[in-house]
């Protein structure tokens, strides 16, 4: 199993930082790279994506990962099975730095104004410094995180397999707000005009306000919920 992510880095267009880095359209390339991370030889390659030739690969000790990672200014951030979050550059194929969690991390990191938010499985949300890896805040919730975490509004917004969806003030890690589900949350939010649309272990969609965690509407399905696609965009939760 391997994460994929499109870089951006060789394409002639600027694009803002946000959640989720892959583009599902991108402008006319001078050339595509795949970057891919090695289920179980601890490798992290970049391949040509017209002709899927090596162009380099990075060895990263006992590493391997199973969500998307995310690629701002030149750097891929993700995190691995053996507790570490990683930002290799892919100008010098190097490893920038990694930090140390206690558990397993599978939620995709969000960088967002130099900040890299990642949860794992030991329960904390995490704040680093995307430039040196440095952790600038933590938060215990009373689960795991599988959730990515959305960043918006100025806060960070994910769920909990304590079965709440959590949002945390940015600047430092605070709770904004909470909101109970009746199942574990290993979803990814979507925020969309002010809403977040999320699934639950307890078989229901919500739609919450962004601002205070109000529910405005609820729907009842018969499974668990992992994926929401919102017109012709699919995200998973």
């Amino acid at each position: 199993m391997i994460s994929l992510i499109i870089s951006l880095a060789l394409f002639q267009r600027q694009f803002q930082p946000s959640v989720r880095t892959t583009p599902t359209t991108v402008p006319k390339p001078i050339l595509a790279v795949v970057y891919t991370i090695g289920w179980f030889d601890g490798n992290v390659y970049a391949l040509q994506a017209n002709v899927g030739s090596e162009l380099w690969h990075a060895p990263i000790a006992s590493a391997h990962g199973d969500e998307e990672a995310a690629l701002v200014d030149g750097t891929l951030f993700f995190g691995s099975d053996n507790h570490n979050m990683y930002a290799v550059s892919t100008t010098t194929h190097s490893v920038l730095w990694s930090f140390k969690t206690d558990g397993i991390l599978n939620s995709s990191p969000s960088i967002v104004n130099n900040v890299a938010y990642v949860g794992s499985w030991d329960g904390y949300m995490y704040a680093l410094n995307a430039q040196n890896g440095s952790q600038k805040w933590r938060y215990q919730t009373g689960g795991q995180i599988h959730s990515s975490p959305v960043i918006v509004d100025g806060l960070a917004i994910f769920g909990s397999t304590d079965g709440n969806v959590y949002a945390l003030h940015t600047n430092d890690g605070s709770l904004g707000w909470i909101y109970p589900t009746g199942g574990p949350v290993t979803a990814s939010p979507v925020v969309v005009n002010g809403s977040v649309y999320i699934g639950s272990g307890d078989h229901n969609v919500y739609a919450l306000s962004v601002s205070n965690g109000t529910k405005l509407w609820s729907f009842k399905t018969e499974k668990e919920i992992y994926l929401v696609q919102l017109g012709a965009n699919p995200f998973r939760v």
